[in-house]
């Protein structure tokens, strides 16, 4: 993992092979909910992945949601991928 990268949650983070999340420096990946990324996927400089936001009513609490991301998948730098977002092969 990069210095400048964050990674939190990583008990609901799962990861293909080949595939390395936070090795570029600046990305952010929260694990409050599921993460699922496929075999062979690049992941640029300060990409965020977020599977959980806030409650709108209670900030101190997150619902969780669910990142799938498919194999072969290029996540190009700056890109955020949001809570509950499906990415194909």
């Amino acid at each position: 993992m990069h210095f400048t990268s964050v990674v939190s949650g990583v008990k609901n983070i799962k990861i293909g092979i080949g595939t390395a999340p936070g090795l570029a420096p600046g990305c952010y990946i929260q694990g409050v909910g599921k993460i699922y990324i496929g075999d062979y996927t690049i992941i640029a400089p300060n990409v965020g992945i977020i599977s959980g936001n806030h409650n709108p009513y209670d900030y101190r609490n997150h619902n969780p949601g669910v990142v799938k991301i498919g194999k072969y998948c290029w996540l190009g730098m700056n890109s955020v991928i949001l809570p509950n977002v499906e990415l194909g092969d």
